[in-house]
């Protein structure tokens, strides 16, 4: 009688923030995959506050890249870059979104997904623009004039109901499913 042995897959993060190392692990996790996370601090080599589609592929792309360069290339690389879009041509529409692009070991890109999107005030948005986007994130500002942490503002803005984890959590699953994992 054999016993099957499914082999860890390697997962190469590029960023060591805990909101995207717990979400890469809970996505894995709740499609029952075994992995190994390694959270690495890289650049995106884009602003503080990424603004925008073009900023969030870039920063997820650079990020993924990075992780690749920086794991050996013999780990699944996933990038992953929060940014702000918005419309404010007469209807107001801020919100952010997560671009998640994954390298798999030899270099392909072979799976980009985004996460749902979060509405975020017009007035945060407007104060960290003026700040710059450079040094001030929308959640830094949304943090101060409401309390709690800038580096969750969903869970500051839903009262606890939506977190920044599971936002990410949902899109990693939806970029997960995109590969086929020979385990």
């Amino acid at each position: 009688e054999k016993s099957i042995v499914k082999k860890k897959i390697k997962i190469a993060l590029g960023t060591t923030s805990q909101h995207k190392l717990s979400a890469v692990l809970d996505a894995c996790a709740s499609l029952g995959l075994d992995v190994d996370v390694v959270g690495y601090k890289v650049s995106s080599r884009i602003n503080e506050q990424p603004v925008g589609v073009g900023e969030g592929v870039e920063g997820s792309y650079n990020r993924a890249q990075e992780a690749y360069s920086q794991s050996g290339g013999e780990s699944y690389c996933v990038g992953i870059e929060s940014v702000i879009v918005f419309d404010l041509d007469g209807k107001s529409f801020v919100f952010d979104i997560a671009f998640i692009v994954i390298i798999a070991p030899g270099g392909e890109i072979v799976a980009k997904a985004t996460t749902p999107g979060v509405m975020f005030p017009d007035d945060a948005f407007r104060v960290a623009k003026k700040r710059g986007f450079d040094t001030t994130t929308v959640g830094s500002v949304i943090a101060e004039q409401c309390g709690g942490n800038g580096t969750d503002p969903h869970a500051i803005l839903t009262e606890g109901r939506v977190t920044r984890t599971e936002t990410l959590v949902a899109g990693l699953i939806i970029a997960l499913k995109q590969i086929d994992f020979e385990i």
